[in-house]
């Protein structure tokens, strides 16, 4: 136990109290004796007052900094507590607050998956949903250099006919958000590539097919929602055969007036892509949708029957598939077997809550039996 000689003030000097004196002006507080010492009749000045007070506010202090912290992981942790969490067939969906938490969600799952396979195979999405994702993995690979070094990319699909760095490309989207802080590039073995530029776009698949398959397919794949409910350019069509393999496809009209087209004026009409075969098998599928303007594409995926018609239906059928969305898309969609599960975070929480009122209380006792001494 520390040695405390914490005194009552005459104004300039005092003298050592007895225990039983200081419960009037300084409570016992844990951790800390207030006793006599040998030489209790000492005279002290102030300044050995003010050394012994800062002898019990810091350690006090380091606590409440301690707790501090785990308030604001904690704070971070309730913000990723989904409003709404269910399931819809066989696939999970999580409504989240905001778009960025559901983007934070998203990040940490694929985090995970990497901390699991460090090697693993992750199909990667463009287009504005998944942006907020890229900006937590770059973080994320910065934070922990080794963490995503050794993941493998594979990109979800391409425009044809658009040279390779033209700004309406998958590919300069993905090269300037996400592929330099992972330290990918084509051809280092470690990203796998369409070429919108190939003169044989069938056998571009194919290429594509065969270098996937070497991997052994997709771990983790993300995805967005188009407004036709297509996933990647797998297009809505009447035969789910048609958009099985990895292919050509010909791009529907609203497809056609993507932004990452309309707002380069550029006019395209076909694009390769991954199939759902390869989305289907992977360990986990993740589709992220946000937005108000995605609420209705979102409510044609969950109601009725999967149907290729409706091609990101289909994932309702996979038991690895994930739709994480916002509230502004997600809050009224119906699901099976809705729950709150922050009950405990929140409890956790409000523990918290509470002993820092209690360190703030001792804070300011401590503050009063000082002014009390001194006077």
């Amino acid at each position: 136990m520390a040695e405390l000689p914490w005194a009552a003030s005459t104004g300039r000097t005092a003298s050592v109290i007895d225990r039983e004196d200081a419960r009037g002006i300084v409570p016992e507080y844990r951790g800390v004796s207030i006793r006599r010492g040998a030489d209790s009749k000492r005279e002290l000045s102030a300044d050995d007052i003010d050394a012994a007070a800062q002898e019990l506010l810091d350690p006090l202090r380091a606590k409440d900094e301690r707790k501090e912290a785990e308030l604001d992981r904690l704070a971070r942790a309730k913000w990723l507590v989904p409003l709404q969490v269910g399931s819809v067939d066989e696939c999970l969906l999580e409504v989240y607050e905001t778009a960025i938490a559901a983007s934070a969600r998203v990040a940490q799952l694929i985090v995970d998956a990497a901390r699991a396979k460090p090697e693993l195979v992750l199909c990667l999405a463009t287009g504005g949903t998944p942006t907020q994702v890229y900006r937590f993995l770059a973080k994320a690979a910065v934070a922990d250099r080794e963490l995503l070094s050794r993941i493998r990319v594979v990109k979800l699909d391409e425009w044809v006919g658009l040279p390779m760095d033209h700004s309406s490309t998958c590919e300069a989207y993905l090269q300037d958000a996400i592929l330099p802080h992972l330290g990918l590039q084509e051809g280092d073995g470690r990203y796998l590539s369409f070429d919108s530029m190939a003169p044989d776009a069938g056998a571009e698949c194919l290429r594509v097919k065969a270098a996937l398959e070497a991997w052994g397919g997709v771990d983790v794949a993300l995805l967005g929602l188009g407004l036709n409910c297509h996933l990647g350019l797998n297009e809505p069509c009447a035969d789910v055969s048609a958009i099985a393999g990895v292919h050509v496809a010909e791009l529907a009209e609203s497809t056609q007036g993507h932004p990452m087209l309309s707002n380069y004026g550029v006019e395209c009409t076909r694009g390769v892509t991954l199939g759902l075969d390869a989305l289907m098998s992977a360990n986990e599928t993740l589709l992220l949708v946000t937005g108000a303007h995605k609420a209705a594409p979102l409510q044609a995926m969950l109601s009725g029957p999967p149907s290729s018609r409706r091609p990101a239906s289909l994932l309702r059928r996979h038991a690895g598939a994930r739709i994480v969305c916002d509230a502004a898309c997600g809050a009224s969609q119906p699901m099976a077997a809705a729950s709150l599960p922050s009950d405990e975070v929140k409890a956790e929480i409000a523990a918290i809550e509470a002993a820092r009122l209690e360190l703030a209380e001792l804070d300011a006792q401590i503050a009063a039996a000082k002014l009390g001494a001194e006077a």
